[in-house]
């Protein structure tokens, strides 16, 4: 076994879409103020998704190649949540070392294709990266914008908010959190719920706290017999007052050679 303290190489996955378009300054400020917080060895990639995956910057240390990349982000329409996030895992697994992802989205994909909430967290479940999901609420834009929307008549007469592919938009906004919370379960990531600026400022800053007190415990399976299922994996530490928080399993994959 052998347990290290090494340097990340961090993705940061932006959503832009039309949902975050009223959200796009806070996100960004909060960002920039995430990467500043960061230990000046870890490496930061800059993803942002609408309908379209972009990278506006691979790993880098250069903070001011980062800061310009988010400076220029700018909001579109629909969410290829999955693809990005399946895209960006497979990015991570061709690097060595700590990798994490931290990623601000509402969770509602409304645009991939060829990839669904299953086959991302089955990948995830495959690699070595913790995602750590900032749940940002833009419901009430979702609501309150017709551009993005249709209405229908509820229950009682009541206006009912009906997503694009005609699931009520509450329904929509329950499954991506659920989503979010089991990515962050399967990989030993945290998942954060932000309903405002400060909110939102305060989790980005909880996850840099925690990503300076990680540590890597990596070990050779005496199975190594390449399967879908869940492998436990339980770490005890014996030192008096300490909690440690750890993925619960994987699932095995032989590395390609």
């Amino acid at each position: 076994i052998n347990a290290s303290l090494k340097p990340l190489t961090i993705a940061l996955m932006l959503d832009v879409s039309g949902s975050t378009q009223f959200k796009l300054e806070h996100i960004q400020s909060t960002a920039m103020a995430f990467i500043d917080f960061l230990l000046p060895g870890d490496r930061v990639m800059i993803v942002a998704f609408d309908k379209v995956v972009r990278v506006l910057a691979e790993a880098t240390l250069d903070r001011n190649v980062l800061r310009e990349a988010i400076k220029n982000v700018r909001a579109g329409g629909g969410t290829s949540l999955y693809q990005a996030l399946n895209q960006t895992i497979e990015k991570l697994n061709r690097l060595g070392g700590r990798k994490v992802i931290v990623m601000l989205t509402d969770g509602v994909d409304t645009s991939s294709k060829g990839v669904t909430s299953d086959s991302t967290i089955r990948l995830a479940e495959q690699s070595y990266v913790s995602i750590y999901p900032v749940q940002y609420n833009t419901y009430g834009d979702f609501a309150d914008n017709p551009s993005r929307e249709t209405y229908g008549a509820g229950e009682f007469g009541k206006t009912a908010h009906i997503s694009k592919n005609g699931e009520p938009a509450s329904e929509s906004y329950k499954r991506a959190t659920l989503y979010l919370r089991l990515l962050a379960d399967k990989t030993s990531g945290y998942f954060q719920y932000a309903d405002n600026t400060k909110a939102l400022a305060r989790s980005f800053d909880g996850i840099a706290a925690q990503l300076r007190q990680q540590y890597t415990i990596g070990y050779y399976p005496k199975n190594q017999t390449a399967g879908a299922k869940e492998r436990r994996i339980k770490v005890d530490v014996r030192v008096p007052e300490v909690r440690v928080e750890t993925r619960k399993s994987y699932v095995y994959k032989p590395i390609d050679k």
